[in-house]
């Protein structure tokens, strides 16, 4: 998959090399394959450093065709800087470095037969600034009732991924616009909901990966009940704790141990 970086440059400031910056944003599966930037002192074939504008640069965000939109700003002294953020910026859009499903289920036939990689079944909505992300597994079972999901995404997630088995209800919601900052600030990298969600702007606007049957207003009830770290059946696919879960537009895989292409 590509990424491609639009940069908004001034017209008129075309600059000395010493100021010039190249990007190279061609990712591979959310695995960057060239550098972000590279200086006056490596030159790239094929350019004419001297007519490349200078740009101090922002990341305004990703859009659902993967075009990576940033802004100028005007010290030139803040571009590295800037370069340094952008990929910050990347990698928290996208967590873990991802592999495409696709990708994964194309190489690992034998994996795929043996049941060490499964599919989930394709009736999850996307929500999150995430659509793609994977991580090692943290499994929860309740029903209607989601303190021990705050519980949970309280503590530091590591880069893991949350699924809740909330047994396919959607009478109410155990996944609130709270619950998903929560799960940023703490360094989740997703949340599996067999189950609603609830507030779906502000979730969409947390910088995490989400996945849901659907979304229904009604918060569940505070009665603490439920278990973690335990086996969980999500539509026919039973899950443990530990085992990893790569999602992206195309689907969500769960795979008994971490995948490389």
């Amino acid at each position: 998959m590509k990424v491609c970086c639009v940069l908004l440059f001034p017209r008129n400031n075309l600059i000395s090399v010493f100021d010039r910056i190249l990007f190279s944003l061609t990712l591979k599966a959310i695995n960057y394959s060239a550098p972000i930037c590279r200086s006056h002192n490596h030159p790239i074939p094929g350019w004419n450093h001297r007519h490349i504008p200078r740009p101090s640069i922002k990341v305004v965000g990703i859009d659902d065709f993967n075009f990576l939109w940033v802004e100028k700003g005007r010290r030139s002294s803040r571009a590295h800087l800037r370069l340094l953020f952008l990929r910050r910026q990347l990698d928290s859009f996208y967590g873990m470095a991802c592999l495409a499903t696709s990708e994964i289920c194309d190489t690992n036939q034998a994996l795929l037969i043996k049941g060490d990689v499964r599919v989930l079944q394709p009736i999850f909505q996307i929500y999150g600034q995430c659509r793609a992300f994977s991580g090692p597994i943290v499994t929860l079972k309740v029903f209607e009732d989601n303190v021990l999901v705050r519980d949970m995404l309280e503590s530091p997630g590591d880069g893991r991924v949350l699924v809740i088995d909330g047994g396919g209800s959607t009478r109410c919601a155990l996944v609130g616009g709270n619950l998903g900052q929560l799960a940023q600030n703490m360094g989740w990298a997703g949340i599996l909901v067999n189950g609603c969600i609830r507030d779906v702007d502000e979730i969409n606007a947390c910088d995490i990966g989400v996945r849901a049957l659907g979304s229904n207003p009604l918060k569940s009830s505070k009665k603490g009940h439920g278990d973690k770290h335990v086996p969980v059946n999500v539509w026919g696919t039973i899950i443990h704790d530990g085992e990893w879960l790569y999602a992206d537009s195309d689907g969500i895989l769960i795979s008994k141990s971490e995948l490389s292409v």
